[in-house]
């Protein structure tokens, strides 16, 4: 699969960066940083950021909590809100200053413990 018709998504950092070009922390899009400087900005990036990773992680216990009453779990909602999980991991990631080679070595190494 493509991401705007150059990127594939198997590419760490292509996706990264379609994710940054996609989501910007920035005054136009959030009118609360006009003015800021750029640590608040990470702050402000960062904290929105867990905002959505709540959000999602109550969608996937919402499903799951169905389960515990006999129901069944909606695996298509659960998706969903894991790849948002994963797009604001990466965002995170992104706000904090990481780029895509310090990722993956952090990644390597969380594997190799």
């Amino acid at each position: 699969m493509m991401i705007e018709g150059e990127i594939a998504i198997h590419d760490l950092r292509g996706l990264m960066a379609a994710i940054d070009r996609k989501y910007p922390f920035d005054a136009p899009h959030y009118p609360v940083l006009a003015g800021a400087n750029p640590q608040e900005v990470v702050a402000f990036g960062v904290s929105h950021e867990m905002k959505h990773v709540d959000k999602s992680k109550g969608r996937i216990a919402n499903e799951t909590e169905k389960v515990d009453h006999g129901g069944q779990m909606d695996l298509v909602k659960s998706r969903k809100a894991a790849v948002k999980l994963l797009v604001s991991a990466l965002r995170t990631t992104s706000v904090l200053g990481m780029d895509t080679d310090e990722v993956a070595a952090f990644i390597r190494r969380e594997l190799a413990e």
